[in-house]
């Protein structure tokens, strides 16, 4: 159960470009599976921290190797096809399915795109989805990159 009055309203719209809040209007701000859909993910981390006074948790699903690439679209179509059968059931509004993947991430890719939005990461942890599959979950934990003097 959510308390509304404490939480907000509920969910803000996002444009893909700037993020509907004020500056360091956050104290954290989470994100759970979506750079690999964002169209550009850099400019949405930069906006996370735009809007967030503290750090920035993300959690993403990684590839590992040729395989995991493939591995992961097949991930992607098995949620796009329970997006489009709960769209049908009512269970969802009908809306466009907004599961496009647009980039396969691995960690250094990861890594990268946190360096390139000003921000570095304070822990990191790597979880393997089952022992045998090229797929790895990163929970990040990101924060402000700081150069070295």
């Amino acid at each position: 159960m959510v308390d509304f009055s404490v939480v907000g309203p509920g969910p803000a719209l996002f444009d893909g470009r700037r993020l509907p809040f004020s500056d360091a209007r956050f104290d954290a701000v989470t994100m759970i599976y979506v750079l690999h859909y964002a169209p550009d993910p850099v400019a949405l981390l930069k906006e996370a921290r735009r809007v967030c006074r503290g750090g920035i948790v993300v959690v993403q699903t990684v590839c590992e190797g040729s395989a995991g690439p493939r591995l992961h679209r097949v991930n992607e179509a098995i949620t796009r096809l329970g997006f489009h059968a709960a769209r049908l059931f009512g269970v969802i509004n009908p809306v466009p399915c907004p599961l496009h993947s647009r980039e396969d991430l691995s960690r250094e890719a990861l890594l990268q795109i946190a360096r390139r939005a000003g921000l570095a990461p304070g822990s990191l942890r790597a979880e393997r989805h089952l022992p045998c599959l090229p797929l790895s979950r990163i929970t990040c934990r990101l924060v402000p990159f700081q150069p070295r003097r």
